[in-house]
């Protein structure tokens, strides 16, 4: 029987660590996860030569950490999963360019864990394994938003991946958004996780609409992508929260005395889809939003 030895080839550093974990992303790359000397999640990507030469590449940080594993989605993404300093479970999705930069994705979190480990099942799937709050062992399989989406035929490949993007971004700002209270948040993420049909709305003046509890959004071609990208996102984010369950009263537009504006914090603009829409980019949209015929509420360009 031939022996298999192993031989030390390149060696590098990167300052202090309590806590450390790796995931190779090819045969010449890997992603380094440790918590660093002020508690904080750190990522590192080095490259690696046929000689063993590493090459330290792109560095990412994410806040307090006591526990971390992280795995390879593909050949460009990682995932870490942690316990954040609530102590609960986080998960981060993190992509890496072809240059070694490394950019943070999306997010998803879950209750009070104590130590954990994760691992993916292909198709941007992973399950992690933890010990929760109660002190048992749970596991827990997460998958892509978006991937219990479906899209129209007519809808074509460049912009199914735009409405997957747009959803992806609005998704992700749903956690860190201060105008939308713990209800509103989880009944928004919630619907997320549902199969939401994507459709084709032919009204000339609609960018898009959907049914309060509907499991649908009618998107105009035209209008709807001929938006700028955070009013894409602030669309499909309020679309959704009809879908969600949340409607508003009709808009009054100029040059009505009472008028509705973005920001006012109105009955128009304060309710819960007008909210969320201020969770893309910090502001509202100025397009209004009525019941059509059907009872479908259209977003139109004003």
């Amino acid at each position: 029987m031939i022996e298999d030895h192993v031989m030390r080839l390149g060696t590098d550093t990167a300052g202090y660590v309590s806590l450390g974990d790796i995931s190779s992303l090819n045969d010449y790359r890997v992603v380094i996860a440790k918590r660093d000397g002020g508690n904080k999640l750190r990522l590192i990507v080095w490259d690696i030569d046929d000689n063993g030469n590493l090459t330290r590449r792109g560095t990412g940080t994410a806040g307090h950490v006591s526990q971390i594993s992280i795995v390879s989605r593909d050949r460009s993404r990682v995932v870490i999963a942690k316990r954040d300093g609530s102590g609960n479970l986080r998960l981060i999705v993190w992509q890496v360019d072809g240059a070694g930069n490394i950019v943070r994705r999306g997010t998803g979190i879950a209750d009070s864990i104590s130590q954990v480990a994760i691992t993916s099942i292909g198709d941007a799937r992973e399950v992690v394994a933890m010990r929760d709050g109660s002190g048992n062992l749970r596991l827990i399989a997460w998958g892509r938003i978006t991937d219990n989406f479906t899209y129209n035929s007519v809808f074509s490949a460049a912009q199914v991946n735009i409405l997957r993007e747009r959803h992806r971004l609005a998704f992700n700002r749903i956690e860190a958004c201060t105008t939308l209270d713990g209800r509103e948040k989880e009944a928004l993420i919630d619907t997320y996780k549902r199969a939401i049909e994507h459709g084709i709305n032919t009204n000339p003046n609609a960018n898009a609409s959907a049914f309060i509890n509907g499991s649908q959004i009618l998107v105009n071609l035209t209008n709807f992508f001929s938006l700028v990208d955070d009013e894409r996102a602030q669309t499909l984010i309020h679309e959704m929260k009809h879908c969600a369950g949340f409607s508003h009263p009709t808009r009054f537009n100029p040059p009505a005395p009472d008028a509705d504006t973005p920001g006012d914090n109105g009955l128009y603009y304060g309710s819960p889809p007008l909210q969320a829409e201020i969770c893309i980019a910090g502001s509202q949209s100025d397009l209004t939003c009525v019941k059509d015929s059907s009872g479908a509420c259209v977003i139109r360009s004003l």
